[in-house]
């Protein structure tokens, strides 16, 4: 599915995740340069380690987002804080998956196998 945004202000992760809720489905697949969710950032330190399965309650410790949290545009999160909220509320998961290597997957199935998932 292709859409513009629904709501100023919302993140495109937002829109995928309504959208799933609409539908009824439980996982949404956020395919971006991010191949996992790490437990810390990798960038600053090389030792970081990918988490391959978070419930949304550790992913809410792990970014600091508590129930007061808002979305901060460009705040350098793999899935923005409101949107993981509504997520987490709605049973929806997000598997987080691409990387550097979603310029040479041929097979879209194998890049949807790797990466991170984030549930309830």
């Amino acid at each position: 599915m292709v859409s513009g945004g629904l709501k100023v202000g919302w993140s495109t992760d937002m829109d995928a995740v309504v959208y799933a809720d609409i539908l009824q489905l439980d996982r949404i697949f956020k395919m971006s340069s991010v191949e996992y969710l790490y437990d810390s950032d990798p960038r600053k330190n090389s030792g970081a380690k990918p988490l391959l399965d978070i419930s949304w309650d550790e992913y809410f410790k792990l970014f600091g987002i508590t129930s007061d949290s808002v979305h901060v545009a460009n705040s350098n999160i793999p899935i923005d804080s409101q949107c993981a909220q509504f997520a987490n509320k709605k049973g929806i998961g997000v598997h987080l998956t691409g990387g550097l290597r979603i310029e040479e997957v041929k097979n879209l199935t194998d890049l949807l196998q790797g990466g991170s998932y984030i549930h309830p």
